[in-house]
């Protein structure tokens, strides 16, 4: 089976995903952050996102503190349509889905932004799968 590629994002407990590393200008970006405080999380996110002049798809997915995001994601991996970015946790997470060869290297945006250098050890190891950066903290 051919994976297409997601790119993910991650953060200590929860995390909601950043794309500016993807170069593309319509980005569809899955999320479990749909309570009132999370989706105002979101809205900051995704205007700062569309300020730099691309659009943001939201595709928020309501339920199971991700549970219901994690079913669909893996129906949509599976027949080859994910989309462009995701919400997960660090560490597990990442490196399951990096295992299964369905996320993004990430490398070249995070050596540019000098990311090893700025970010904790734990945090530096918990969104790389095999040497590669896979994940974005936010």
């Amino acid at each position: 089976m051919k994976w297409s590629k997601i790119a993910v994002s991650g953060l200590v407990f929860t995390q909601i995903l950043t794309v500016s590393a993807i170069a593309q200008s319509e980005v569809e970006v899955a999320h479990y952050w749909t309570s009132k405080g999370e989706a105002k999380a979101v809205s900051v996110l995704k205007e700062q996102f569309e300020a730099s002049g691309n659009k943001w798809i939201d595709s928020a997915i309501v339920g199971g503190g991700g549970g219901n995001m994690t079913t669909r994601l893996k129906a949509r991996v599976a027949i080859g349509n994910p989309p462009t970015a995701v919400q997960m946790c660090m560490g597990f997470p990442v490196w399951d889905w990096g295992k299964e060869g369905a996320l993004a290297n990430l490398n070249e945006v995070a050596h540019a932004e000098k990311w090893k250098d700025v970010l904790p050890p734990v945090i530096d190891r918990m969104i790389q799968y095999e040497g590669k950066y896979m994940a974005v903290p936010v």
